[in-house]
């Protein structure tokens, strides 16, 4: 990543960790906001501790995120790293991870779907522009598809119920996006520009991460087959066909969130593919050129914190017989739901990625450096041996 990139995501963690410092403090002092605060789904740390002690801890972690986050800019601008930092950055993410409300997944859920519908719709309109015929084709189908699903709702606007409702839980999201912004920031910032030290995990990393990255994709198919099953007359994992007949919304929800889900994984898969690396010839605009590091490694590392944290809570919630599942049922829970395998390897995935592309502008870099004298044959060498190394 760029230093400007590096630079900007001190700054947000740093911006982050004031501000979970501020909540801890009034939450501290204020009867009010505690009040709030104990409305909220709880968050890991808060299912085991009172809510003074997970202030106080929250305080602390507020502290320490800004401290980090200054001396992750230091790094980012050429200074050397103590050698704590590594330790301190793991002890800070881990906080704010234990103490980020719970309940994000759902809401997480319903904001990529929409998310999802959007970048589809643009994906459409670029290619309109570069290639009419089959963007008129496309957006055609799409205007389609829309229309069935107003009619199947009596033309109830379910877009515009999902925003509504996303809008009125917006003061919680800002609080666990807080969190999760200063947890991803530090990765990010400890990550660096994918050119720094690497250990024997990065170098495993780096060797395996085509193997990663699809094992990382291959969890969103078991959500978006099951809710794929609800266009059969034999749905699974909570459809029921009476259920769709009087109640169109829940099937149409259904359908958003697993086509959510099944884009979040083929955009997983970009992160070893072609055109994650430089965007689809067929983008109007921005056709063949790179694609910014930072866009798919910031995106899937924030992806990547979000899982973790509610796959952490799903565990939890299954051990504590919050869903009354059966024993059986468990396992398939787990499977469909498979954020606590997803989110570990997505952020591996976008690791390796960040090392790749580093890689790759080394190799550039090398290219450039090649002297204007040195002669055709040890030129055309050089620039064999680039090939060869950007083939391998």
């Amino acid at each position: 990543m760029e230093l400007r990139t590096r630079t900007i995501l001190s700054l947000l963690a740093a911006l982050s960790a004031a501000v979970i410092t501020a909540l801890s403090l009034l939450r501290l002092t204020v009867p009010a906001v505690a009040d709030w605060y104990a409305g909220m789904p709880p968050g890991l740390l808060d299912r085991v501790v009172d809510g003074g002690a997970a202030a106080l801890i929250g305080l602390l972690t507020g502290v320490a995120g800004v401290v980090v986050s200054i001396v992750l800019l230091a790094r980012a601008r050429g200074a050397e790293s103590p050698a704590a930092l590594g330790v301190m950055s793991v002890v800070v993410t881990v906080a704010v991870l234990l103490l980020s409300p719970g309940g994000i997944i759902p809401v997480a859920g319903y904001t990529f779907a929409l998310t999802a519908l959007g970048i589809v719709i643009a994906g459409a309109l670029l290619l309109a522009i570069r290639h009419p015929l089959v963007g008129i084709v496309v957006i055609g189908a799409l205007v389609a598809v829309g229309v069935v699903a107003a009619i199947t709702l009596d033309g109830a606007p379910l877009p515009a119920m999902l925003v509504t409702s996303l809008g009125e839980q917006l003061p919680r999201i800002a609080v666990t996006l807080a969190h999760l912004a200063l947890a991803a920031t530090i990765v990010l910032g400890a990550i660096g520009d994918g050119r720094d030290g690497r250990g024997r995990v990065a170098r495993w990393v780096l060797a395996h991460r085509t193997a990663i990255t699809v094992v990382a994709a291959c969890c969103a198919l078991p959500y978006a087959f099951v809710r794929a099953t609800w266009l059969t007359p034999w749905p699974l994992f909570g459809g029921d066909r009476g259920e769709f007949t009087a109640h169109p919304d829940m099937l149409i929800t259904g359908l958003m969130l697993g086509f959510g889900m099944l884009m979040a994984g083929v955009l997983t898969l970009g992160l070893v593919r072609p055109w994650g690396e430089r965007f689809p010839r067929w983008f109007a605009g921005l056709g063949g050129r790179p694609v910014p590091v930072g866009l798919p490694v910031i995106a899937a590392m924030t992806v990547s914190v979000l899982f973790i944290a509610g796959g952490a809570e799903f565990i939890v919630q299954i051990a504590e017989g919050q869903f009354t599942l059966a024993p059986e049922a468990v396992l398939e829970f787990l499977v469909v739901f498979p954020f606590w395998l997803w989110g570990p390897t997505l952020g591996l995935a976008a690791w390796g990625y960040a090392m790749h592309r580093a890689g790759r502008g080394a190799v550039v870099d090398a290219e450039a450096d090649v002297a204007p004298d040195a002669g055709f044959c040890s030129h055309g060498l050089h620039e064999l041996e680039l090939r060869e190394s950007r083939e391998a």
